[in-house]
């Protein structure tokens, strides 16, 4: 396991918000997808995927 230096803290930093903006742009993409899933549907993927990347970033 990695320890916590600054330089790890910061590399894991920069590839977690690499992966949120490249994440977010599909997410952006795929919004027609969303709408015609409902609301509902939608809004329990978006909080799945959330979660996802709240996982990649601890």
């Amino acid at each position: 396991m990695l320890r916590h230096t600054p330089l790890s803290f910061s590399l894991r930093a920069s590839a977690g918000s690499a992966w949120w903006s490249s994440g977010s742009t599909l997410l952006r993409h795929s919004g027609t997808l969303f709408s015609l899933l409902g609301g509902a549907e939608a809004s329990l993927l978006n909080a799945g995927i959330a979660l996802l990347v709240l996982y990649a970033l601890l």
